[in-house]
């Protein structure tokens, strides 16, 4: 062997053991990246639900003084019922593995949705 094959040989090497490990790696950032939209896409469409649940039904109750603890609860159904209806058989999927149960968990994410926006 000389020089040029003994670099070419550890070329070789070093490129066969270093590219699954980057390949991994990339799959896992690749796999991260896609569950980050996801929640962020849940995100949007939890808020987009709760501002017109706001502007169609809770706006009007509070105007009109009639917006109980019933009402509340009932905007909160309102608001649950279309977001599962909004939501991809693919983000349903996603909460489940991630998450557990789906009504659960975007009640609980609907629920501190309406508190941060009541913050401010």
């Amino acid at each position: 062997m000389d020089f040029k094959e003994i670099i070419q040989f550890i070329m070789y090497t070093v490129v066969s053991v270093s590219v699954p490990v980057i390949v991994k790696y990339f799959v896992v950032w690749l796999q991260e990246k896609t569950n980050q939209t996801k929640f962020e896409h849940i995100g949007l469409i939890i808020a987009a639900v709760v501002e017109e649940t706001n502007q169609t039904y809770s706006d009007a109750l509070k105007e009109q003084g009639r917006f109980n603890k019933d009402a509340q609860k009932n905007a909160l159904r309102i608001s649950l019922e279309k977001t599962v209806e909004l939501l991809s058989v693919d983000l349903k999927r996603y909460i489940e593995s991630n998450f557990g149960e789906c009504d659960k968990y975007l009640t609980s994410r609907i629920e501190s949705y309406i508190k941060t926006s009541k913050q401010g």
